[in-house]
């Protein structure tokens, strides 16, 4: 139950039952590009810190001993910055590959790296007498440093010290990641790094930080030259302030940021690749474009789904909670985190090119309130320029109104103590003295103790007829040719923890009127009593309910509505057994990421990585030797079992699903998750299978 966490139990409670060449862009905005050739430029100088590596990808450190030093290799972590750079001294200059070998300690002085009687020293590089390395290429990006007495540095597989040896010796040598990677985008120069056969950038600006006079309002464009010098994105920026429902507080208002892995081929002068976006979950109020959650382990580290791919990847931040939704009647419109979600994109659209990454083909992909926001990104018409398709794991759409917004911003700013008798003004003064963790810390992550109440601790977009010009499933009944969709739901999602919905006591079926309390149709109430005897005859439970109100149903609904507007479709159901012997919410995540180690799960984690990035690459996720994936046919709707071995099965509708919408769509909770009253044409055209026909 690796990604099942309190901001997603949270939200299941709360919001269901709760229910090429890089570019270098000049002042006039033209870009001209920049692609370094020769060993001297990729090297750069001592402001411009490079990774030492040995054939194994391991990082060099070093280790001071009295007066001796040790080199170390280590595995290249996120914590491990590079400090080492080769800097031509004055009496070497002009002379290919020559250069001190400098090493940046943690008080941030450079120190020069020498040899002395056969060992390796430190010492301060203003010292005279002081010996220089040669850079000797082995192949393209990848060198040795040898000093003049024809000693080179080496590192035997899988040892973890670094040694000196003859140069002449095969195989053994210390490979140098010398990356080309500083690029001019739109902020100013960036400067990342080389692991293997990717480049890797991580925590670069997309947009101003939306701080001070900036708070709640729309995302701001980079100036083109936003910072001095190079950037060092060797680190993911800070997450969005969030607060678990222990109450522990993090992140930093400043964290419109954004990563990025690209075969390095590319970043150099290669050919363009395909762009993968992805946009992570956590029920849209916590999540991190680098870490799932605060404080866990697993991590969305996209380096082995982009070499397996081909692609470049990348992952984005965007606000979250109060201060990504809640809006007022004046100058804070809300669906902030949407709007910096369409930044981001228009962002990668004019820089992307630098990264090696094909502006004219960028495909989205993301899960829970991820994929979300893609089903309300693929409805703005303000992001539809910047993508091509889209990847939708495990997701609903929205049909929230205006009113229900008002609503929850309107209990938020009460909360607040900043209601001020509605006057926008006041409220929007008394919102911008609040500190980051007191507007964050208001959308409670208490589970609230009825339905109504959980209404208002739902995050989701909401239909503002700006952004968001109408709910997503009526926007698609506009479009003659919506974008190619790749979509898909976990077999158990959270009816694997029916339990823990019964112990909250918000849902429950013996109590059917806490449900009917919320449908605002008085003649819709009537069908609520009906439904939840259907789902107890057929040995159904509430963590059933849950799944189809969230996910099965409007997934369903999704796949017909793009179908019958001539969109290309593919579906799927993940079906991988992990927690109780149940698949649940968040599990092919690491399957994605090609972080499954183990040997029976890791065929399953190659074909869905393969057939995700062939999907980004040409809209058809089928490839050679894979199992046929049909495209959604008319009438006639199937899905892929994502399973050790895969299968394609018919997808007919659900009853249960034709019951929910009798009264769904009359509720804040249905129409977070997309549910909207059907057009007049289409109630004699619905077809129901019973439940036993499913599987």
């Amino acid at each position: 139950m690796k990604y099942l966490t309190t901001s997603t139990t949270f939200f299941l409670a709360a919001a269901l039952f709760a229910l090429g060449a890089p570019l270098l862009t000049s002042s006039c905005g033209r870009p001209t590009p920049l692609a370094p050739q020769s060993a001297n430029e990729r090297l750069g100088h001592s402001a411009l810190p490079f990774h030492l590596m040995t054939p194994a990808e391991e990082c060099v450190v070093l280790k001071k001993k009295g007066s001796t030093v040790e080199l170390l290799a280590q595995d290249c972590s996120l914590h491990l910055a590079p400090r080492w750079a080769l800097h031509s001294p004055p009496t070497q200059e002009g002379k290919h590959g020559f250069g001190w070998l400098q090493y940046k300690d943690q008080a941030g002085h450079w120190e020069c790296l020498s040899v002395a009687d056969g060992t390796l020293q430190v010492q301060d590089c203003q010292r005279t007498g002081e010996q220089s390395w040669q850079v000797h290429e082995l192949r393209q990006n990848h060198f040795e440093l040898g000093q003049q007495n024809n000693q080179c540095l080496f590192a035997e597989p899988g040892a973890e010290r670094v040694q000196l040896a003859d140069c002449g010796q095969q195989n053994r040598h210390l490979r140098l990641s010398f990356h080309p990677n500083r690029l001019p985008v739109r902020g100013g120069e960036v400067l990342g790094l080389q692991l293997g056969k990717t480049a890797r950038f991580m925590g670069v600006p997309f947009a101003k930080a939306p701080v001070g006079e900036r708070r709640f309002l729309a995302p701001e464009a980079l100036d083109l030259q936003s910072w001095e010098g190079v950037r060092e994105s060797f680190r993911p920026g800070p997450m969005c302030p969030q607060s678990s429902r222990a109450g522990n507080y993090s992140g930093d208002e400043d964290c419109l940021t954004l990563n990025l892995w690209a075969p390095q081929d590319a970043v150099l002068q290669g050919p363009k690749k395909p762009v993968m976006v992805w946009i992570h979950g956590g029920a849209m109020v916590q999540g991190d474009s680098y870490l799932a959650l605060p404080d866990k382990k697993r991590t969305y580290n996209a380096r082995k789904l982009s070499e397996l791919g081909d692609v470049v990847v990348v992952s984005l931040n965007y606000r979250l909670g109060t201060l990504g939704f809640l809006g007022t009647s004046g100058r804070f419109k809300g669906n902030l985190g949407l709007r910096d979600q369409i930044a981001a994109l228009s962002w990668l659209q004019e820089n992307i090119g630098a990264f090696g990454g094909d502006p004219h083909n960028i495909t989205l992909f993301g899960e829970s309130a991820g994929a979300w926001s893609i089903c309300s990104l693929l409805a703005a018409p303000a992001a539809l320029p910047f993508f091509q398709r889209a990847i939708m794991e495990r997701g609903a759409c929205t049909s929230r109104t205006k009113e229900d917004h008002r609503k929850i911003s309107q209990h938020l700013l009460k909360q607040l103590d900043c209601f001020s008798g509605g006057d926008a003004a006041q409220q929007e003064s008394c919102l911008q003295k609040k500190s980051a963790q007191e507007l964050t810390e208001a959308w409670t992550m208490t589970i609230p103790k009825s339905v109504e109440a959980a209404e208002l601790f739902t995050i989701a977009p909401f239909v503002d007829g700006d952004v968001l010009p109408l709910p997503p499933l009526e926007f698609f009944r506009t479009q003659e040719s919506p974008k190619p969709l790749l979509h898909g739901t976990n077999l158990d999602e959270f009816a694997a923890i029916t339990w823990l919905l019964r112990m909250r006591g918000f849902i429950n079926f013996a109590k059917p009127k806490n449900l009917e309390a919320i449908v605002e149709n008085p003649a819709a109430k009537a069908h609520v009593r009906p439904a939840l005897q259907y789902y107890k005859e057929q040995g159904k439970d509430e963590g059933d309910l849950v799944d189809d109100v969230l996910f099965h149903c409007i997934n369903y609904q999704l796949a017909e509505q793009l179908t019958a507007q001539g969109a290309a479709v593919y579906s799927y159901e993940f079906n991988m057994p992990a927690f109780f012997n149940k698949n649940i919410h968040t599990e092919e995540i690491p399957y994605v990421f090609q972080d499954e180690e183990s040997r029976k799960k890791a065929p399953v984690a190659h074909r869905m990585g393969h057939r995700w990035a062939t999907f980004a690459r040409t809209g058809d996720p089928n490839a050679p030797g894979l199992l046929p994936w049909p495209q959604q046919a008319k009438k006639q709707l199937s899905r892929l079992e994502i399973m050790e071995e895969p299968q394609v099965n018919p997808w007919s509708q659900k009853k249960s699903c034709q019951l929910l919408q009798k009264f769904l769509p009359w509720t804040m909770i249905g129409r977070n998750a997309g549910w909207v009253p059907e057009p007049p044409q289409a109630k004699s055209q619905l077809r129901a299978e019973p439940e036993g026909s499913q599987k």
